[in-house]
Parts: C-alpha cells; sequence; structure tokens
C-alpha cells in the first residue's frame, strides 16, 4: 500500500474496459465510511458512467478527453442539503462550506487510495467548481448542493512519467526561507521534467501563475452565492 502509495500518478488514458461492479461497489462502500465532520454528512459523491453525461462534463471541464474516455468518474459535491434538513436553514456561512469542501476531499482521497488498491488508476478533476452551474443543472444539483472535485477512475492504458515532488513538510516550524530555497530547486527539476515530456521549457512557477492568472474568482464566489447559498 505505502508503495503504491508512492508511486501513484495521475492517469489520463483509459483502456476501453468497464470497471467490475464488484470493485465499484467497494468504491462506494468507502465513500460512504469516510468521515465527515461532527458527523454532519455534508458531502455527496455523484457516479456517471453513461457516456452522454460524460461528454457534457467533459465540454464543461475544457474539453478533457480523459473524462470521456475513463468508464467511471466520480463528482464529489458540499452538500448541506442534509443539515438543512434538520435546521431548516435558507444561507450559511463559510465555515460550514468549508466543513462541506473538507468532507468531500476526504471522501475522494479515500476513494484514490482503494481504488490504487484494486488496480485503478485516477485522476482528479478540479475545474468543476468554476462550472458548477451548468454541472448543477446537468446532474440535477438541486438545494445547497455544491460540486467541488470530480475523479476520473478506469484501467491505465500506458506507462505515466512521474512528476518530481516538492517537500511540504516541516518540523516544529515553518520555515519561509526554506520554502524559497526549495521552489528555486523545484523549478529547475520541473523545467526538466516539461522539456523531457512536452517538449516545453515551462518551469512550475511559470505555469501555476499562468494557471492563477486564468482563474474566473468574481465567476466562481456567484456560483457559490447563487447554488451553495454562502450569506
Amino acid at each position: 500500500m505505502i508503495s503504491d502509495q508512492l508511486n501513484r500518478t495521475s492517469v489520463r488514458n483509459y483502456l476501453p474496459k468497464r470497471i467490475e461492479k464488484s470493485k465499484i461497489n467497494i468504491l462506494k462502500k468507502i465513500i460512504n465510511a469516510s468521515p465527515t465532520a461532527k458527523n454532519f454528512q455534508c458531502f455527496s459523491a455523484i457516479f456517471i458512467t453513461d457516456k452522454i453525461t460524460k461528454e457534457k462534463i467533459s465540454r464543461i471541464n475544457w474539453n478533457q478527453k480523459h473524462i470521456i474516455e475513463a468508464p467511471l468518474v466520480i463528482l464529489f459535491c458540499a452538500d448541506n442539503n442534509r443539515i438543512d434538513m434538520c435546521t431548516k436553514k435558507t444561507t450559511h456561512t463559510n465555515e460550514e462550506y468549508i466543513w462541506a469542501v473538507v468532507d468531500a476531499a476526504i471522501a475522494a482521497t479515500n476513494t484514490v487510495n482503494a481504488a490504487i488498491e484494486l488496480g485503478l488508476g485516477t485522476c482528479y478533476l478540479g475545474g468543476i467548481r468554476f462550472q458548477a452551474d451548468t454541472i448543477a443543472k446537468t446532474l440535477n444539483l438541486n438545494g445547497c448542493i455544491t460540486p467541488v472535485l470530480g475523479l476520473c477512475v478506469g484501467y491505465s492504458s500506458k506507462v505515466i512519467i512521474k512528476r518530481p515532488k516538492i517537500n511540504k513538510c516541516y518540523d516544529s516550524k515553518y520555515s519561509l526561507t526554506k520554502v524559497k530555497q526549495e521552489m528555486k530547486l523545484y523549478d529547475q527539476l520541473m523545467h526538466k521534467y516539461y522539456k523531457k515530456v512536452f517538449k516545453k521549457d515551462y518551469t512550475f512557477t511559470i505555469v501555476n501563475k499562468k494557471s492563477i492568472d486564468n482563474f474566473d474568482t468574481i465567476r466562481n464566489k456567484r456560483i457559490l452565492k447563487n447554488q451553495f447559498k454562502i450569506k
């Protein structure tokens, strides 16, 4: 299990092979067994296998082909509908949204760990948050629920070159000086990676700056206000 975790990569190429029902049922059991803050049960997971729906999600998520190729796509949603049924609330705080997002992320992580053990590959989908209103209409997400994370699951069709990793662990105290030093080294490592895999003169800094600059934060705030009813 530890070796599998250390060698995990994002899988974006899948075999045209269905996942056995027994394995899908195990993933569902793992998700239902995932911990939630204060036992609020603030997340839900939507299992998608039909091609038409996957094509719609792919178009929403920058036309990524691995969404269509993967035999299974799971959308993890921040879901406060159960709380609302208990409290009759109609609006929510940022803290309640964070609870739900963390619950969903923990469930997604547990699912990835289980999928690896079952011989399956996975790839997280983070972009769905920025088209959450469109996805809500597609998947009948009514009430106080919004997708926060997607996951492609299936059998990998190729050997994937593992990306270099950066240190994120510090003993006793955090050190911004050490982070800056590590960033310089990581830019060098990622430049070699991008050059080898994509034939591009990219670095970690360049790629992430482009990604951040392209985020539509105003749209995202509007979606949260309307879909998740944040004050």
